[in-house]
């Protein structure tokens, strides 16, 4: 290659829309939304206690494809003002179908199903409903992680609990994998007293379905009280447990659980999602809450599970630095979401990417990745999808 082709090579870079990033080459193809005051296809039509009325469309935790053309599976959360209002969960079909030479999604809900314990009773997302007892699950639900099953059924993860449950088509829980005792979302009212379990909003978030379709790999959102350190009135550790658990098992019980430490870009950050490339490999969404120009990270990586420490039977680990003979698994940038190549940087950067899912191959053969970003149940925030173009992973 001669100097003079090799500065055309340069500057053909430098111009490119593409973002690249080791082997991805992450190119986003089309952005669809949902109006803030958009409804679901409940039928409900009561305003709950806050204010919000019970059929608004929002608070997009996850996502998973349906298998079925540009049909997916959304689900939102434990509703609007942050468990404030008794919003019964759901889950909602939607369809993403994309005008690639708009560069848009063509947006449209096509059912919404309530979530109901085994009795029939609806699940709330209220704080309310939370009992006070640890390890009992009642009627509360804070569902963050979504994906079908190979028989139908969905695995949902639950912040609350923090547990795993699964759930039939029709949106009866059937079964329920609780994580240890220890961690059970804390009960206690300061965090600074508190002595181990789940940190509020930072429980189980993100729920992978490995590609064997016989495991569930499901991340925290953040550290555990007793992997943490307190500063203020909050609690802070450089890593957040992953938990792998056998789907073929016959028993509820922790026991058959392996654990993997992931390490947080910034001890502010949190895991939102977890994505299946392989049966070692996953993208991990990470993010902060910050929104527009104070946005620092919102970020897919790729993450290795093969060389990492099970770390299941310890209750605690230290809130810095591993010690010897504990490795975390290993990590690399895969799709930066803040880069200005993708135009949603600097005063247009949403605050709350959510949830990962592939989709149908496109028409040039490569792989279809989709983003959801929830919007809070806020009328005036659109919930956003990103649909992005990258290679193949091999």
């Amino acid at each position: 290659m001669n100097y003079n082709t090799f500065l055309l090579l340069l500057l053909l870079l430098s111009q490119s829309k593409v973002a690249c990033f080791g082997e991805f080459a992450p190119e986003l193809i089309a952005v669809g939304k949902f109006s803030g005051t958009a409804k679901d296809a409940s039928q409900q039509g009561e305003v709950l206690e806050e204010g919000t009325a019970s059929n608004q469309l929002g608070g997009f935790s996850a996502m998973d494809y349906s298998g079925q053309d540009n049909l997916f599976w959304v689900l939102g959360d434990r509703g609007p003002a942050d468990g404030a209002a008794s919003y019964s969960c759901r889950m909602h079909l939607i369809s993403l179908e994309p005008d690639l030479p708009s560069k848009t999604l063509r947006t449209q809900v096509i059912k919404t199903v309530l979530l109901q314990d085994q009795s029939g009773k609806s699940l709330l997302g209220a704080l309310s409903a939370v009992p006070q007892e640890a390890h009992e699950r009642g009627i509360a639900l804070d569902p963050e992680g979504i994906r079908l099953l190979p028989n139908g059924d969905f695995a949902i993860s639950d912040e609350y609990g923090p547990a795993i449950d699964l759930f039939s088509a029709s949106g009866i829980r059937k079964k329920v994998f609780s994580l240890p005792r220890w961690m059970d979302l804390t009960r206690e009212s300061s965090l600074k007293e508190a002595q181990q379990g789940a940190m509020p909003n930072r429980g189980l978030e993100g729920l992978a379905l490995d590609t064997t379709r016989k495991r569930l790999i499901a991340a925290m959102q953040g550290p555990l009280i007793q992997d943490s350190y307190p500063k203020g009135k909050k609690r802070f550790g450089n890593h957040a447990r992953i938990v792998d658990l056998d789907l073929s098992q016959e028993t509820e019980s922790a026991t058959a659980m392996k654990q993997f430490l992931y390490p947080l870009t910034h001890i502010e950050n949190g895991i939102s999602e977890i994505l299946a490339v392989d049966s070692n490999r996953y993208l991990v969404l990470e993010r902060d809450s910050r929104k527009g120009a104070a946005s620092i990270t919102k970020a897919i990586y790729m993450i290795n599970l093969e060389e990492a420490t099970d770390i299941a039977n310890r209750i605690s680990i230290p809130s810095g630095d591993l010690p010897d003979g504990l490795k975390a698994v290993s990590k690399k940038l895969a799709i930066d979401l803040l880069s200005p190549n993708f135009g949603w940087d600097g005063d247009s950067a949403p605050e709350k990417p959510e949830g990962l899912a592939w989709g149908k191959r496109l028409p040039d053969g490569r792989r279809s990745l989709w983003v959801c970003f929830d919007n809070d149940f806020q009328s005036d925030v659109e919930s956003l999808f990103f649909l992005f173009a990258i290679d193949d992973l091999d």
